[in-house]
C-alpha cells in the first residue's frame, strides 16, 4: 500500500522547495515563470502544486486516507498492517534514536486516544515499538563484540 500511495504521490504534479534554487528549479519543473507564482499554492511542508488541482490533490489524500483506514480496521490483531506501519513511520521518524512517537502519530492522523481505545492499533505499535527496540539491541550488542 505504501509503494501505491508513494507511486501516486510522485506522479501528482508538484514540487518541494527548501532554497530558492530549488524554487526555481520547481517553477522550470511546472513550466512556469517567475510571474506567474500566484498560479501556486503551498501544501506545506515546502511542497507545492498549481491552484487549479488543489481539489485533485485533496481528493487523491482522501483516498489514502481511506485506504489506510480500512486497511487499519481489516487488521483485528494490529499484528500485520498495523504493526508494519508503525513500524515504517517510527523508523522514518528516527524513533531509535529520540524514542518519541508525536510525529509519527502526526504523520498517521492518529491520536493517542484513539490508540487507547482500540486494541489494534495499541497491540501494533507496541510490537513495532518493541520490534525497534529489539534491532536497537541486537546493534548495540554486535557493536560491543566487534570493539573486543
Amino acid at each position: 500500500m505504501r509503494d501505491e500511495n508513494q507511486k501516486k504521490i510522485s506522479n501528482f504534479n508538484m514540487f518541494f522547495a527548501f532554497s530558492k534554487e530549488q524554487f526555481e528549479e520547481g517553477l522550470e519543473k511546472m513550466k512556469l515563470t517567475e510571474k506567474e507564482i500566484e498560479k501556486l499554492v503551498s501544501i506545506g511542508g515546502g511542497g507545492y502544486i498549481l491552484k487549479k488541482d488543489r481539489e485533485k490533490f485533496d481528493l487523491m489524500f482522501e483516498e489514502i486516507q481511506k485506504s489506510q483506514d480500512k486497511a487499519i480496521e481489516n487488521d483485528i490483531s494490529g499484528e500485520n498492517f498495523i504493526f508494519d506501519m508503525f513500524k515504517y513511520e517510527l523508523n522514518n521518524h528516527e524513533y531509535s534514536y529520540t524514542w518519541e512517537i508525536d510525529e509519527t502519530l502526526e504523520v498517521l492522523g492518529i491520536t493517542k486516544k484513539e490508540i487507547n481505545k482500540k486494541s489494534n492499533l495499541l497491540n501494533g505499535l507496541n510490537l513495532a515499538i518493541e520490534s525497534i527496540k529489539k534491532y536497537q539491541e541486537e546493534k548495540e550488542e554486535k557493536e560491543r563484540k566487534n570493539k573486543k
